[in-house]
């Protein structure tokens, strides 16, 4: 499983939402389903798939896709381009 599978696994399991919602416009509070404690969910997620510690400036910054991945790639985990 590539990081980005493994990514749209945990958006799809902390956020209770199938795959077909997750996209880049995919944000913190843009779905109901992404609320304060589901974004503690997905942080905790993020933390145990990649094996990580996450800094809590680090954590309200990851709000989006990009921004998330962009926070990964700090943690050298990278992300491969699709042909």
């Amino acid at each position: 499983m590539n990081n980005q599978a493994k990514l749209n696994q945990v958006l799809m399991q902390s956020l209770s939402v199938p795959e077909t919602m997750i996209d880049e416009t995919l944000s913190y509070q843009s779905i109901p389903e992404w609320d304060s404690m589901a974004h503690m969910y997905l942080m905790s997620g993020i933390e145990e798939a990649f094996g990580i510690s996450l800094a809590t400036t680090d954590m309200l910054e990851m709000t989006d896709l990009e921004s998330i991945r962009k926070k990964l790639v700090q943690h050298q985990i990278t992300f491969e381009q699709e042909a």
